[in-house]
């Protein structure tokens, strides 16, 4: 098959172009990782001061309220993969001949 006759969404006869488009995608996992794992941060503190400073906890049960529910959260809470989910993996890629 000839450069021309190959089709365009087909990479298959160029691999750099996969090692490219894989370190990107990598790459914003992995930004997505960290933003998620530090707009955690901010949210524990948010609620950890709100029930602290209106004396419903001591802050040593407000920590670790937080940190149950956190690791709770992160074990069982699926409800924003499942809302976007359809449209990532319904998706239909061009199939290389």
């Amino acid at each position: 098959m000839t450069a021309a006759t190959t089709p365009a969404t087909c990479h298959a006869h160029r691999p750099e172009k996969f090692l490219t488009r894989d370190a990107a995608h990598l790459l914003v996992i992995f930004i997505a990782l960290v933003f998620t794992y530090i707009n955690g941060f901010h949210d524990t503190a948010n609620s950890i001061a709100t029930v602290v400073s209106t004396k419903v906890l001591t802050p040593r049960q407000a920590v670790m309220l937080a940190a149950v529910t956190n690791l709770i959260g992160a074990f069982f809470g699926v409800a924003v993969a499942r809302r976007f989910r359809p449209a990532s993996w319904t998706r239909r890629w061009p199939r290389c001949p």
